[in-house]
């Protein structure tokens, strides 16, 4: 007999307070899948035991790496520093910045492909100090932070930095005081349409922004700032990369609920190849199964 892997979870395909709740006898969930496996009985039944017992190994890492980046989201939204007083004028000065976000620090690594959004116009005060390498590109704008390290990376210069007005740091304040005080399992329902892109030139099946959303602001995301603000300041930055990591996990684990409720076993399959595929790197980034008996008995 089938049950479910957390006596306490409440239903699959309905709002709970558990987090991605999965209730019910796991029976009833085959016997769902069984009839859409053209296959006799006798086959289908172990493929069909074999495919959930993988697509809820996958379910159940899901929901541990989205515990974990909740931790750490939490952890990261801690660091701001919420004391200080924002201005109510346009601009903010930039060691008032610092004091709220932490240091700046850009990286080769981490610019966007427009800059527009990033960058204003160079001022023409810069014009005559620029110098150009065989490839056209400014070599002295910006002084690394560590000549000696491999990682190329810069502070901010208010002069040329395109750094968001007062009112834009207080609503980026509220909202992060806002997921503090959220409990693990409000996260999904508070967080999953939290920065959808409404743009209609969109990839719907895409996370983030195009640069269309920038430019003429048809897009209608309250959290489109946080992207361009954490280009300038690593704190925001990681906060940006662990709210994508939490919808990318939270959309892994609505597809199989998904499919588990309109008996799917193509996508379901899916899933099972992937996560078969994928084991020993799910080992290398200290992912841990639950033992097999914990999921089927």
């Amino acid at each position: 007999m089938y049950r479910a892997v957390h006596k306490s979870q409440p239903g699959t395909c309905k709002k709970h307070d558990v987090l991605f709740a999965f209730k019910g006898l796991l029976e009833k969930w085959a016997n769902k899948l069984i009839p859409n496996l053209d296959l006799p009985l006798g086959k289908t039944r172990p493929i069909i035991e074999k495919m959930m017992k993988w697509v809820l190994i996958k379910r159940n890492s899901s929901i541990k790496t989205y515990t974990k980046n909740v931790k750490l989201l939490k952890t990261y939204i801690s660091s701001i520093n919420y004391t200080v007083a924002v201005p109510k004028n346009e601009q903010l000065n930039f060691d008032l910045l610092y004091s709220i976000l932490g240091q700046s620090k850009h990286s080769k690594n981490t610019e966007p492909y427009f800059f527009e959004s990033v960058y204003k116009v160079l001022p023409e005060s810069y014009h005559e100090k620029l110098e150009l390498n065989d490839k056209g590109q400014i070599i002295n704008l910006f002084s690394p932070i560590n000549a000696n390290s491999p990682e190329i990376a810069w502070h901010c210069i208010s002069a040329i930095c395109n750094l968001q007005c007062s009112y834009i740091i207080q609503k980026l304040l509220e909202i992060l005081k806002l997921l503090l005080s959220l409990r693990l399992e409000q996260f999904p329902n508070k967080t999953k349409n939290v920065d959808l892109c409404t743009n209609k030139f969109s990839r719907s099946t895409k996370l983030g922004h195009s640069i269309v959303c920038h430019q003429n602001f048809s897009c209608s995301t309250t959290l489109l700032f946080l992207r361009n603000l954490g280009i300038h300041f690593p704190s925001i930055r990681n906060i940006v990369t662990l709210e994508y990591n939490l919808r990318r996990k939270q959309n892994i684990i609505l597809k199989i609920d998904k499919a588990f409720c309109a008996g799917d076993v193509k996508t379901l399959q899916t899933i099972e190849s992937h996560t078969i595929q994928n084991v020993n790197s799910f080992y290398i980034n200290n992912f841990n199964f639950d033992n097999e008996d914990d999921i089927i008995d």
